[in-house]
């Protein structure tokens, strides 16, 4: 009777290793622990609650694999959370995935569609309230623009990702003037 609440559990708590050992730098033993974690959770024991711990799993190995530049695999990843997401209207996991769709659409040179990808991103995340991914997302979508030769773009989302920064920190406000280098 505990086995499936034990597994929920065991998943949250392995899902919180893998995360500290990326944050930590350590990201092949992450890896590792990802794809041996995979193996064991398969028993229906895991169940419970899957779609929580599965999700930040699988978010993290999407960034794993985008540093490794296996943009592929953390796509398929990435495209199954947003259907369940979607799905299960969990707008938190939404817009964390949207952001990362957004990344691998910049690896693919897909700038378009990354410009949509954070753009809605951003709107999710500032209404679940996740200013991690909100400054992440604004400061992706301000190298697009740069990349695209949209400077005062660029410079907006930098500006709002440093406000998104600072009004968690306590800092500030801080703004980009426009002869600030991009």
């Amino acid at each position: 009777m505990g086995g499936p609440i034990a597994a929920e559990i065991v998943g949250n708590a392995n899902v919180n290793l893998m995360e500290n050992l990326f944050d930590q730098g350590n990201m092949e033993e992450a890896w590792d622990r990802i794809k041996s974690f995979e193996e064991e959770s398969k028993i229906p024991d895991y169940y419970r609650a899957r779609d929580r711990w599965e999700a930040r799993l699988d978010f993290l190995a999407s960034l794993i694999l985008l540093q490794r530049e296996n943009v592929d695999e953390a796509g398929a990843r990435i495209t199954k959370q947003l259907e369940i997401s979607r799905r299960e209207h969990t707008k938190k996991i939404e817009g964390r995935f949207l952001s990362l769709l957004g990344e691998v659409q910049m690896k693919r040179k897909e700038s378009d569609n990354a410009i949509r990808s954070f753009s809605e991103a951003i709107l999710i995340l500032k209404e679940v309230g996740n200013p991690r991914q909100l400054w992440q997302a604004h400061a992706s979508l301000g190298s697009i623009y740069s990349k695209l030769g949209r400077g005062r773009e660029a410079r907006k989302q930098w500006g709002a990702a440093a406000e998104v920064i600072h009004s968690r920190t306590g800092l500030g406000s801080f703004r980009l003037r426009p002869e600030d280098p991009i």
